[in-house]
């Protein structure tokens, strides 16, 4: 589930948990079908772990609209 241009990332997320105690946040996710998610997590002690995840894809939707209005107003088109 995770896009390749992330499995980097989010290996070391993993890691970065056996070493701290903690992931993230940190988001993934690619523009266009896939959706966008935004994840944490902590060790609780006694081998317990929570993590979670949060769906921001409609976030990501309105800062790319923000973006293409931004960028028509700057050009002076109305389209």
């Amino acid at each position: 589930m995770t896009p390749p241009e992330y499995v980097a990332v989010s290996r070391e997320q993993m890691r970065l948990l056996d070493r701290t105690g903690r992931i993230g946040p940190y988001e993934k996710g690619r523009t266009g079908s896939r959706s966008w998610f935004v994840f944490a997590g902590a060790a609780l002690g006694d081998g317990a772990e929570v993590k979670y995840c949060i769906d921001i894809t409609d976030r990501k939707r309105a800062e790319e609209a923000l973006r293409v209005s931004e960028a028509r107003s700057r050009s002076g088109s109305k389209a």
